[in-house]
């Protein structure tokens, strides 16, 4: 797993980003959880982006995947 790792940042690269649904967001919503910022970049130059935040997403599923990493430790 992506956390395991210890990551200071998380990039990711998506130009259809879907704070509801898919791995990418998944994988930004859980380092999110764990106090790791996450940087958006929705085309090719990585300076052209945005951070994310928990508010982005939707409640029910920030509320679920914060159980899930809680049953992993």
């Amino acid at each position: 797993m992506l956390l395991q790792d210890r990551p200071r940042l998380i990039i990711c690269f998506h130009d259809h980003f879907d704070p509801a649904a898919g791995g990418t967001s998944d994988m930004a919503l859980r380092g999110l959880l764990c106090d790791i910022p996450a940087w958006l970049v929705p085309g090719e130059d990585p300076g052209v982006g945005r951070w994310l935040s928990l508010d982005l997403f939707p409640r029910h599923r920030a509320s679920r995947t914060r159980r899930e990493l809680g049953a992993l430790t």
